[in-house]
């Protein structure tokens, strides 16, 4: 059953980051064609920075559940870089007890703002009115997702470390709390 939510949790998150980068090759597109036809006509294309603005939300938030997911994170390991067994695998619970405590503040702030974006009907300033709540509504999913990959993580890295297994990251073939010499494994 948790192998079957796992995969289904990583088609998700891997299906939103295409997406994302579907989006990310849009934007180069769009800028691409608006400083060619500034640079013909001297005359931008109206709503392109409010859109590409707009998108390079949806473009990070998209990415970030499938980041902390993999564990692809940016590591600073100088401490945690030959911790082995059981104290690699707490240092992997703290990091995601960490990550649950931040990205959970990060969402219920994001949330509160979308519902005072919602319900103020707020729009942002430029020549398009692009209304708030959408890329507010990007953060809102975004951080969701990746609060979700947290958790997850979290909670298979108490079982780990109670059973004293490896913590095996998601789609990688990185293990973490192996007893090998050198490097722990999936450190970079």
């Amino acid at each position: 059953m948790t192998q079957t939510l796992e995969r289904c949790i990583d088609r998700v998150l891997y299906a939103i980051s295409l997406v994302a980068g579907a989006l990310l090759f849009l934007m180069a597109v769009i800028v691409t064609t608006d400083v060619l036809k500034r640079w013909l006509t001297g005359k931008p294309i109206i709503g392109v920075f409010e859109s590409v603005e707009v998108m390079l939300v949806a473009v990070i938030m998209g990415v970030l559940g499938l980041v902390e997911w993999q564990h692809r994170q940016l590591n600073v390991d100088v401490f945690t870089h030959r911790a082995r067994g059981r104290l690699a695998v707490g240092l992997i619970v703290l990091d995601k007890a960490l990550a649950l405590l931040f990205i959970g503040i990060l969402l219920a702030m994001a949330c509160t703002e979308w519902l005072k974006a919602w319900n103020g009907w707020y729009v942002g300033r430029g020549l398009v009115a692009i209304p708030i709540v959408v890329p507010m509504g990007f953060i809102v999913v975004g951080a969701a997702l990746c609060w979700i990959a947290a958790a997850w993580g979290f909670g298979k890295g108490i079982a780990c470390f109670v059973t004293g297994r490896n913590y095996r990251v998601p789609q990688t073939e990185a293990e973490i709390g192996g007893a090998a010499a050198g490097p722990a494994a999936g450190s970079r």
